[in-house]
């Protein structure tokens, strides 16, 4: 029994290490200005984050945007359903498998009624403990990477490098083990009551025996390591369109596999699928009058899927979202929709699409940011709003920026540093 908590320790773990290698195939929000205007990108971004959001905006420049260099930029989300977080602290905190384990020596040592009563005490205690983490789930993603921009109406330009990844842990405390503690009590019952019960699977007739394990952990995830070129250029159509183009390079790596009790350790070698693929965003910008600007981009416009080592499916599809947002010197507003229902590559079964509404005061040095994002594919209270909120400060042309978003089943956070001129 003593191995549990060392494997959910363990799986974890490695849980954190897989996740920090891996990318997501949700639209996400790669950069702490987005973040805390709500996820918003479409038509509001700059020249620092257009290529991740929409690579049209790169040629609908305004006249101090020359160049930008925003490196590192890192970020990170959980979301925990299930208060899965809260309940394994609270197994910890508890000590169920060491209070139980002692009793039961305690027991074989010196058999009576009283050390029964304790170990039948312990033993409910820590099946209790067990069946509070059985089925919790948490998804968990992280992204990093860096941006080179040369925005301009003829041609925009951006590079950029990033590693995102998304994956989900689900903890299974199986039926044979929480059957097996249950043994354990209705024994320690009978002999704290004076009984005499007869040989079984945990009680050889005098003392306790501790039995094998059967549950685990599955882990599910995936990494894109992506490269990009992203190109604008604003063509005399309709007034005025911005159109633009991203392609890319991936690295795809799959991670599934399952951590039993006693077999626990922290190699994911055989469970890895790695894929090197392509593939293309496409976006439109359109400035509508001197304050308006609408934008709209389908990412990942080539469907993927990619096969797991257990046999399931990992699934990248097109994702479009639309946006609109107002600018004047002092501030911005943008409202982003998406057109596509995306899913979650992690194993809460999360469905998201947002309507998400951000604002930006820029005070010059200091640019404060607010937003909210509410998922439509939502039933009821399924899932709160996002609440989010940054803040930005710029100097001489180099620039800090802190966005956190979240709600009582997640929290997202990121940093950014860069040049812009």
């Amino acid at each position: 029994m003593k191995k549990l908590i060392r494997f959910l320790t363990v799986t974890c773990s490695v849980f954190t290490l897989t996740t920090l290698t891996a990318h997501a195939a949700s639209f996400g929000n790669f950069d702490p200005r987005s973040l805390a205007m709500g996820g918003t990108g479409v038509s509001s971004s700059t020249s620092s984050n257009a290529s991740y959001y929409n690579p049209a905006v790169l040629s609908m420049v305004q006249q101090d945007d020359d160049f930008s260099l925003t490196a590192p930029i890192v970020g990170i989300r959980g979301y925990d359903p299930k208060d899965m977080l809260d309940s394994f602290e609270a197994y910890q905190d508890g000590q169920y498998e060491t209070a139980f384990s002692n009793s039961i020596d305690a027991f074989n040592a010196s058999p009576s009624t009283a050390t029964a009563g304790d170990a039948a005490t312990k033993g409910q205690q820590l099946l209790n403990g067990l069946i509070s983490l059985s089925n919790k789930e948490l998804d968990f993603e992280v992204h990093g990477g860096l941006n080179l921009a040369i925005p301009g109406k003829g041609l925009g330009m951006a590079v950029h490098a990033s590693v995102r990844g998304m994956g989900g842990l689900v903890l299974n405390i199986s039926s044979a083990d929480t059957t097996v503690m249950q043994t354990y009590i209705d024994t320690l019952n009978v002999l704290a009551g004076g009984g005499s019960p007869g040989a079984n699977a945990v009680f050889n007739g005098t003392t306790f025996t501790l039995p094998s394990m059967t549950s685990d952990a599955h882990i599910l995830g995936v990494s894109l390591i992506e490269g990009g070129l992203s190109l604008s250029h604003e063509f005399d159509i309709f007034g005025g369109v911005s159109i633009g183009i991203t392609p890319k390079v991936v690295q795809v790596t799959t991670f599934d596999y399952v951590v039993g009790i006693e077999t626990a350790n922290t190699s994911t070698e055989a469970s890895k699928r790695t894929y090197d693929d392509t593939n293309l965003d496409v976006g439109i910008a359109k400035q509508l009058s001197e304050s308006w600007k609408f934008g709209m981009v389908t990412k990942n416009i080539m469907a993927k899927d990619y096969d797991t080592a257990l046999g399931n499916t990992i699934k990248i599809k097109p994702q479009t979202r639309v946006g609109l947002s107002h600018h004047t010197n002092w501030s911005t507003f943008a409202l982003d929709m998406d057109l596509t229902e995306n899913e979650s590559i992690g194993l809460t079964g999360q469905k998201t699409k947002y309507l998400a509404f951000g604002m930006e005061l820029d005070l010059s040095l200091l640019q404060l940011r607010a937003g909210i994002r509410r998922n439509l594919a939502a039933t009821g209270a399924e899932v709160p709003d996002v609440l989010s909120a940054g803040v930005g400060l710029y100097l001489l042309g180099a620039h800090v920026d802190i966005g956190v978003a979240g709600n009582e089943d997640e929290i997202e956070a990121a940093v950014q540093l860069g040049l812009q001129f």
